[in-house]
């Protein structure tokens, strides 16, 4: 990065590298050189330049509010899905064409996918889609549990699989005897018996079903054998509405990913589900007895989060910790158990859904304020750290409220914390803090390789991108503004008489520059350009041949008159590239202040 130098002679300082934001609450005068008072629209680069933020480019529209986003790989390819409109659309990005693919609730919805398929909470239903658009996403019937083996025709057996939430269907094996017709089921006054089947493949006799009783009567006695006989029958429509209900999920099984935990619901309960008979990975099967419930029930689980080999459950008051582990079961086969364990009883997430990893570390929003959490050591993982790292930008992390939109970018190193039109973002890369202002409120948001995908409440689809300057057209202007510094001592009157930026060539660059005092705020704004030729942004009244890529160092004249404190602000209207690589303000001290 480019840097000048002030004649030590003349006194004075270079405003740069930039630190991003800082809103001190003990005044202007304690921040840093290279430290804003005021950042808007400006973003701070991994050198530590000063540049215009992304612009962002209208991908598609869609007819309503994007209440949710999801991006990921399915059987049939790379998929871009989005709700709006009670509905569901497949986005193709490259076309901008959007394809109906199912019905869902407009107001809550949240997507995850599993096992190659695409899940779909919709408030009200539970859907599932393998990412063919011609085909729509449907209700999950669920996976039919087995629910007993070696039961005698009196009924009985061994308990194997529990009652699935998806559905009121189960099965059972049978070991008839050779002399029993009868074969009872465990329910009675049930809605229908589904299948009849022989394990084995073999023929099975005529059967009658007494839906009252529950009961299969075979016409001829079946061939005496170990569970070959399989009856399935359904009761009911199970508990769909409490795995529905659910608005966010996450997956987590010890040192796998082998199952879904869901919450969400406004309880301080999560569900979380199983593998099926054969030991796959499902998650269209939710035991009913697969349930956490987490500290107290006056506060509700806001988000999930896995972390190293544990999984995270914040409540708005706390953070706990899931692990896993195993039991013997009454016939000695070992059975997965999680365990919850309090780690920070003050510390947690208030805003729902609001968690996210940066540098695989949790960071949660908590009582306007935003939190780190930090490992106890190298190798022991312990999130009792909680770290307050949103004392510099405390006024706009308080100003988001509990509404948010959260994602992280790693590939810019940038986490995003969305609140309508707002978009405080910490940059873990710099360790600093700076906010953009949309012109369109923010929805939802998601990663789409790369690039930041944002929904729109206005229906618009949009990717940020760098190499767009305006908001699908619309310029938005960008601010900075330093502290309050003295640069040869608060005991001494000071004059400033020119200014020196230091700015990258780029088409249509240009900057407006002023020096505010504690005497005056009302001193004249120049204009400084350094503009590349090229026709993208051509303004004939400003026309440049230069061609150079290489930094250069413009000269501004501005007389201040005396003053202690002195503040730079730099202004841009937007609609261009710009960047400021480093500020001199050089500074003559006059004398002591009076």
């Amino acid at each position: 990065m480019s840097r000048i130098r002030a004649f030590a002679a003349r006194g004075g300082g270079t405003l740069g590298p930039f630190l991003g934001l800082n809103e001190s609450q003990d005044g202007e005068s304690a921040l840093k050189r290279g430290e804003a008072a005021v950042m808007e629209n400006w973003r701070v680069t991994p050198s530590g330049s000063l540049s215009l933020r992304p612009g962002t480019e209208l991908v598609c529209a869609l007819p309503g509010k994007i209440t949710a986003l999801w991006h990921g790989s399915l059987p049939a390819g790379e998929r871009t899905v989005a709700a709006a409109n009670g509905k569901l659309w497949s986005i193709n990005e490259d076309t901008g064409t959007a394809a109906e693919i199912g019905s869902a609730d407009s107001a809550r919805v949240s997507f995850f996918g599993f096992a190659g398929k695409l899940y779909i909470l919709a408030g009200t239903d539970y859907l599932g889609w393998e990412g063919d658009e011609s085909v729509p996403a449907a209700s999950v019937a669920g996976y039919v549990p087995l629910v007993a083996v070696s039961a005698p025709p009196a009924g009985g057996g061994t308990p194997l699989e529990g009652v699935n939430r998806l559905t009121g269907s189960k099965r059972m094996r049978f070991s008839p005897d050779g002399a029993a017709q009868t074969f009872q089921l465990p329910e009675k006054n049930i809605d229908s018996v589904d299948a009849v089947l022989s394990v084995t493949g073999g023929q099975l006799p005529e059967y009658t079903v007494n839906l009252a009783t529950g009961r299969v009567v075979f016409q001829s006695v079946p061939s005496e054998g170990t569970n070959t006989v399989e009856i399935a029958w359904t009761k009911g429509e199970g508990e769909r509405a409490s795995v529905a209900a659910m608005r966010f999920s996450e997956s987590y099984s010890g040192d796998t990913d082998a199952r879904i935990f869901l919450c969400g619901d406004g309880s301080n309960r999560c569900v979380y589900s199983d593998l099926d008979s054969n030991g796959r990975p499902s998650a269209e099967y939710f035991p009913e007895l697969n349930v956490l419930d987490v500290d107290s029930a006056n506060t509700p689980v806001t988000g999930l989060i896995r972390h190293y080999d544990s999984l995270l459950v914040f409540k708005p008051d706390g953070c706990f910790k899931v692990s896993y582990g195993q039991i013997a079961g009454s016939n000695g086969e070992l059975i997965a158990a999680f365990y919850v364990r309090g780690v920070n009883r003050q510390t947690g997430l208030d805003s729902p859904g609001a968690v996210r990893l940066a540098d695989n570390a949790p960071v949660t929003l908590c009582r306007g304020g935003i939190y780190l959490w930090k490992t106890g050591g190298s190798s022991v993982p312990d999130e009792r750290n909680a770290v307050f790292i949103s004392e510099r930008a405390r006024a706009s992390a308080a100003a988001l409220g509990r509404g948010v939109v959260a994602e992280d970018n790693a590939a810019e190193r940038e986490m995003h914390f969305i609140s309508g039109r707002n978009d405080l973002i910490w940059n873990y890369g710099r360790d600093c803090f700076y906010r953009y202002c949309y012109s369109f409120s923010v929805a939802s948001a998601c990663l789409s390789g790369d690039a930041l995908l944002l929904g729109g409440a206005d229906g618009g689809l949009r990717r940020v991108s760098s190499s767009a300057v305006t908001d699908c057209g619309e310029k938005y202007p960008a601010v900075w503004e330093s502290g309050a510094i003295s640069f040869a001592g608060e005991e001494f009157r000071q004059r400033t008489g020119e200014l020196f930026l230091s700015l990258k060539p780029e088409p249509g660059a240009l900057l407006d520059v002023a020096l505010l005092t504690d005497q005056r705020a009302d001193l004249p704004v120049k204009r400084v350009t350094f503009t590349l030729a090229g026709f993208l942004h051509a303004d004939f009244a400003g026309w440049s041949f230069r061609t150079s890529r290489r930094a250069r160092v413009r000269r501004v004249k501005i007389r201040t008159g005396e003053h202690s404190y002195l503040k730079l602000r730099v202004t841009t209207p937007g609609g261009a590239p710009c960047t400021l690589l480093a500020a001199v303000v050089p500074s003559r001290a006059s004398g002591h202040m009076r």
